[in-house]
């Protein structure tokens, strides 16, 4: 059995964790909204058509970042990876797109604005779902780092 870290380096590393994925996610969020704009304005993509195919888009870049810089510990192989986090984007998604959708008919508000909206009502929910259920992380991480290299080795993380 690996070593227990501190307290203090286990709430270093939840903090590590939610700042690298909300950073992750303002880059998604960046590159969905662009994609957005362009389907609706260049495609002419009804929005919540253009709002899916952003999402999907944006969510694949999305999960390699997190897998490689956020939850890289995780114990799931990587089909059972990937497949939780869909389950989760897929969660997202319809969340998205009725936030948006109620947004954009009921206060009549742009759909970018509303897509923005809609981000910032669900990261905590999908940062939440995605560590608690996808990246099933270990309960206890090695001391020093050459044992943490070892253990990413055998687990291929």
């Amino acid at each position: 059995k690996l070593p227990m870290i501190s307290k203090v380096s286990q709430k270093r590393l939840k903090r590590h964790r939610f700042v690298h994925y909300a950073l992750s996610e303002t880059v998604a969020l960046s590159i969905d909204l662009i994609l957005l704009w362009v389907l609706v304005s260049f495609c002419h993509l009804q929005y919540l058509l253009a709002a899916a195919i952003a999402y999907i888009l944006a969510v694949t870049i999305h999960y390699q970042t997190i897998r490689k810089h956020v939850f890289h510990g995780s114990i799931r192989d990587p089909f059972h990876l990937y497949s939780y986090f869909i389950g989760v984007g897929v969660l997202g998604l319809m969340s998205t797109l009725a936030i948006m959708g109620a947004a954009v008919v009921f206060i009549n508000t742009d759909y970018l604005f509303a897509r923005v909206f809609a981000a910032v009502s669900i990261i905590p929910a999908t940062y939440g779902l995605n560590k608690a259920v996808t990246f099933l992380m270990p309960q206890s991480l090695p001391t020093d780092k050459e044992s943490y290299c070892n253990l990413s080795d055998t687990h291929g993380i």
